[in-house]
């Protein structure tokens, strides 16, 4: 793979946990439940982290060289993952109490 491939990669890393962590911070988690779309850019967000994590792992051979990234991409990774559950059972709870209540359905 060639170095500009690995520096767009990087930067997409760096960008993105930066934009999560602002989106954290200007939001409180109740609020970015009860929003739709502070939700789905969360999911959006978790997903990314994931194919970041593949990308590397099917563009990489795992060497001694790269194995301490190879590891903290995974660790995100899986981390990513984890909040994706909550984010997805959030999700449902979500839609089942608009489904719920008529007067929302209407509007």
């Amino acid at each position: 793979m060639s170095q500009d491939f690995w520096d767009r990669h990087q930067w997409i890393s760096t960008t993105l946990t930066q934009r999560m962590q602002i989106l954290s911070l200007k939001y409180a988690p109740a609020s970015q439940q009860m929003d739709p779309m502070l939700l789905f850019t969360s999911m959006v967000a978790q997903t990314t982290v994931i194919h970041l994590y593949e990308t590397m792992k099917s563009m990489t051979p795992a060497t001694a060289d790269n194995r301490d990234i190879m590891m903290e991409y995974q660790r995100r990774s899986l981390g990513a993952a984890e909040e994706m559950v909550t984010l997805t059972k959030t999700l449902v709870q979500l839609s089942s109490s608009i489904h719920a209540n008529p007067v929302i359905v209407m509007c």
